[in-house]
């Protein structure tokens, strides 16, 4: 899975149309906003993988995530994400709708 399909899901969240209009603020915030998810995340992620036998972390920019890249959580990580996503952009573009 790539990060840009976690962007898709969000922005079917916001009820926006991931391949149709201009959601350049959106794309701009996004590869910050996931980093901050991902960093967030990865405790849970490596206890779980751990737990599970699953395969190492792999490594990931704390700072930023690029939208063409690999989403670097397991997958069940994928839907929380997209709604931190969401949320983000809501709260960042206007507090007032968060």
């Amino acid at each position: 899975m790539k990060c840009s399909e976690i962007l898709k899901s969000a922005l079917r969240l916001l009820n926006e149309k991931g391949d149709e209009g201009d959601h350049e603020d959106y794309t701009e915030r996004t590869p910050y906003i996931l980093a901050s998810m991902f960093s967030e995340a990865s405790s849970a992620d490596k206890n779980f993988r751990a737990a599970n036998g699953g395969s190492k972390q792999p490594s990931f920019s704390h700072t930023y995530a690029d939208l063409d890249g690999d989403f670097p959580l397991l997958d069940r990580f994928a839907t929380v994400c997209s709604k931190y996503l969401a949320a983000m952009l809501v709260i960042d573009e206007d507090s007032e709708l968060s």
